[in-house]
């Protein structure tokens, strides 16, 4: 009970200095072709537990920068192998979560039940199945949010 109180407490408002980046390979510093905060103290995870763990730790992040491909066998991921199959279909054969479970834990699990905001964001993976879908699920939470819908 008292696990549960802890981290109800860590999750339910914004850490102003918690930053969080996801990404199997590569640090902040690597990533150019989109805007993230420069000279913060990055948290930086390679996986979806290291993922819920911080999150759990550290309370929602002031930002967060998503990588999609967390694993080798997400970079076989190809508009032919989607179009055979949905998207979700393709992303749940996985055996390792991407950065796409990550990011429906995030809203699913610890944002929508208090109807929290999405924090600030980069979409940094070069997927561009993978962020299509990633962005349009944090669209529809924030459409949820303003909505009800």
């Amino acid at each position: 009970m008292l696990r549960a109180l802890k981290i109800h407490m860590n999750t339910s408002k914004v850490n102003p200095n918690f930053y969080l980046f996801l990404d199997d390979e590569r640090r902040p510093q690597n990533v150019f072709w989109v805007t993230i905060p420069e000279n913060v103290p990055w948290t930086i995870v390679k996986n979806y537990q290291q993922f819920k763990d911080a999150v759990l730790k550290n309370g929602i992040p002031k930002f967060v920068s998503f990588d999609h491909d967390l694993a080798n066998e997400h970079y076989s991921m190809t508009e032919d192998k989607v179009n055979s199959s949905s998207y979700e279909d393709v992303v749940d054969s996985y055996d390792e979560k991407t950065g796409y479970d990550c990011l429906k834990w995030l809203i699913n699990d610890i944002l929508a039940p208090s109807t929290l905001p999405f924090p600030n964001y980069a979409l940094h993976t070069m997927n561009t199945i993978g962020k299509d879908n990633m962005e349009k699920f944090i669209n529809q939470y924030k459409r949820y949010l303003l909505t009800g819908k």
